[in-house]
């Protein structure tokens, strides 16, 4: 991957993931640190040549040995964790919502 596509990647996702949850009187996250940390985590894998093949396993490196410099997008994580189990839930007991 070309350094200039890494340095692109994910940023649209990260600008619309900011601005959704950074809503509100209390923000999930800040913004403006969200956009450094993932500037930051891209720089990071690359050069610690970390597993990018398993999410999980990236995510557990990560929350181990980063926590302290990437708290924002440990948030966005956890949310996107929670997130998926919980509509997988609903899709999968039948739960249907229909509007007349």
């Amino acid at each position: 991957m070309s350094e200039e596509h890494a340095g692109k990647l994910g940023n649209d996702e990260i600008a619309m993931l900011s601005q959704k949850y950074r809503q509100g009187d209390e923000p999930y996250i800040e913004a403006s640190e969200t956009h450094q940390e993932w500037a930051m985590l891209k720089t990071l894998v690359r050069s610690q040549h970390y597993p990018t093949e398993s999410l999980p396993v990236l995510g557990s490196i990560i929350n181990t040995h980063h926590r302290d410099v990437f708290p924002n997008l440990l948030i966005l994580a956890s949310m996107a964790v929670v997130f998926t189990v919980h509509f997988a839930d609903i899709e999968g007991g039948g739960f249907q919502h229909r509007i007349s």
